[in-house]
């Protein structure tokens, strides 16, 4: 069974898309093809260290890498995955690819659109390939003097300190283990970018001009840097809170919607006392007594979320209850969990797709909102909301530091709900 898409697309365009998108990638691998290699040898060297050799591994495995070899694992498969799919577009070309959902073919047109979900999609892959992307550490402030408020493609003075990797002071015989020690100390100290600018005009060999294409912000942090890694908070929030809104919703809805009676009654009750409640007040009293930690954070987004979802999927199982196939079923005495895992279950699983796609939006925007207020995560780890918040009384003078988080911040929100309302539109198809 095939969810969304039949074969794949063979169109020439679609070829063509692909094949751009490869060669862009291809080309950005040539740029940062020093960062990573040395983030596929650090991530190879330390696989095989632990299979074959017996050293002390304490300052070569260190927790700051695993964002690296993240993103170097996510730029393999990107290659890979583009690779095979032009392979198996010229394989079937000829033939037209047809959205398809649970075995039933939408008409010609009908599937989701291309330009919000290229968005999401673009979002996603930069924020997992942040320390490869980030041309400077969102942490590093400069000389308030001189890089405050910096506007867009502005040059500026740059000097790069060096940062060691504890290794015992001690070179080692073992090359697997130099070998690693070498490449997590190039990634380290990439990592950890502390930066310096001291003057536009002169500089010794150790420094060297950069530009800030987004422009600085009041502490002289590179915007483009922090809105890089502030997506990557955003999104990993806006998808906890969304995953867990959405299983605690499917829960009580299925509990409801399948159990009917007083069970009904009260688990609806419940869900309409925490509807009384304005949500983002919800939140706001949450997080104020609880903290704003970003455990916290998503489980107050989760918990204050699964309410429209349950209600959404309980309405569903009820109006399925009553329809000829289930009472067929009935008939022919299957049971009321073989009903539910055959018929009902994949008849809701489209609705509560739908229902995923707004909730990310809404916890997103729910997250923003937080920060804004300065309820969410605090500074100086960046968020969309909190970037907004912190330079949005100097948008007058500097609104670069301020309107590029809030564009981004608007273009996922609406990518988000053009999504969401392509898949309403298919969904009601298959009613």
């Amino acid at each position: 069974m095939k969810f969304f898409w039949g074969h794949p697309a063979s169109s020439r365009s679609h070829i063509g898309y692909l094949a751009g998108v490869l060669l862009l990638v291809v080309l950005m691998t040539w740029w940062k093809w020093g960062m990573l290699s040395m983030c596929i040898l650090s991530l190879v060297l330390s696989l095989l260290s632990l299979v074959t050799t017996h050293f002390d591994m304490s300052g070569t495995l260190l927790i700051e890498l695993v964002p690296y070899w993240l993103s170097c694992g996510t730029w393999v498969f990107i290659i890979v995955f583009l690779v095979n799919k032009i392979r198996k577009g010229y394989a079937h070309r000829g033939r037209e690819s047809v959205p398809v959902v649970f075995g039933r073919q939408f008409p010609k047109g009908s599937r989701v659109k291309r330009v919000p979900l290229s968005v999401i999609l673009v979002c996603v892959i930069v924020a997992l390939e942040a320390p490869l992307l980030a041309p400077f550490d969102p942490l590093s402030q400069g000389d308030l003097r001189s890089t405050r408020f910096l506007n867009p493609f502005e040059k500026a003075l740059v000097t790069e300190t060096t940062l060691s990797v504890e290794s015992g002071g001690r070179f080692s015989n073992n090359w697997i283990e130099q070998s690693l020690h070498n490449a997590n100390n190039y990634l380290l100290q990439h990592n950890e970018n502390y930066t310096r600018w001291n003057s536009l005009i002169a500089g010794d060999g150790s420094s060297h001009v950069r530009t800030f294409l987004l422009g600085t912000d009041g502490l002289g942090r590179d915007v483009l840097s922090r809105l890089i890694y502030a997506l990557r908070i955003s999104l990993l929030i806006g998808f906890a809170g969304m995953l867990g809104s959405i299983l605690f919703g499917c829960v009580v809805g299925f509990i409801a919607g399948i159990s009917g009676g007083w069970v009904d009654h009260l688990l609806m009750r419940i869900t309409d006392l925490f509807l009384a409640i304005p949500s983002l007040f919800l939140v706001i009293v949450l997080v104020a007594f609880l903290g704003n930690s970003l455990l916290l954070l998503i489980l107050v987004l989760a918990g204050t979320g699964w309410m429209s979802v349950a209600r959404l999927v309980r309405s569903e199982l009820l109006s399925l209850r009553e329809r000829e196939f289930i009472l067929a079923a009935r008939l022919l005495g299957r049971s009321r969990l073989q009903i539910v895992r055959e018929h009902m279950v994949p008849n809701v699983v489209p609705i509560i797709i739908v229902a995923l796609v707004l909730q990310f939006g809404n916890v997103i925007l729910a997250e923003a909102a937080l920060s804004f207020l300065g309820l969410g995560i605090q500074p100086p780890t960046p968020t969309l909301g909190n970037m907004i918040g912190e330079s949005y009384q100097t948008i007058s003078t500097a609104w670069w530091a301020s309107i590029f988080p809030g564009v981004v911040l608007s273009l996922i929100i609406v990518s988000f709900s053009g999504i969401a309302e392509s898949l309403r539109r298919e969904v009601q198809f298959l009613r």
